[in-house]
């Protein structure tokens, strides 16, 4: 997905345009333009196909949407979860998970994987996988 992105940054209508606009959006409105409202980004160049409905950057999407105090929270969430997965000592699920979540984000660099429901699902099982293996841990 990566490599195929330059291409995707320079056709007409392409990353390059809608991150800009997500970018223009977020620091003219603060605090978003509201959650799944990042369709309206077609109003403000005719180059995008109706059919991209999103900024294919995570963070610029929630940015946009949400606003820059949600993005900011963001970014320190995602930190503090990396950080949990590679704490001393090491636990392979943990690792294993602490990877899954920065390909999940780098994945995120050039779309929006928000929107899919199936990454979403493995997203928040792996998160609660951690989380539940640290209770257990407090407890004992």
């Amino acid at each position: 997905r990566l490599a195929a992105s330059y291409e995707h940054f320079t056709i007409s209508g392409g990353r390059s345009t809608i991150w800009k606009i997500g970018l223009e959006l977020a620091s003219k409105y603060p605090l978003g333009v509201g959650y799944h409202n990042s369709g309206i980004l077609r109003n403000f160049s005719l180059e995008i196909p109706p059919e991209l409905k999103h900024f294919h950057n995570n963070l610029i999407n929630i940015a946009a949407e949400s606003g820059v105090l949600t993005a900011s929270i963001f970014i320190w969430f995602i930190y503090s979860l990396v950080r949990l997965c590679f704490r001393k000592p090491l636990s392979v699920l943990h690792v294993a998970i602490g990877c899954a979540i920065i390909s999940w984000q780098t994945a995120g660099l050039v779309e929006y994987n928000f929107g899919d429901s199936e990454v979403m699902l493995i997203v928040w099982l792996l998160l609660g996988s951690v989380l539940g293996d640290l209770r257990k841990q407090a407890v004992h």
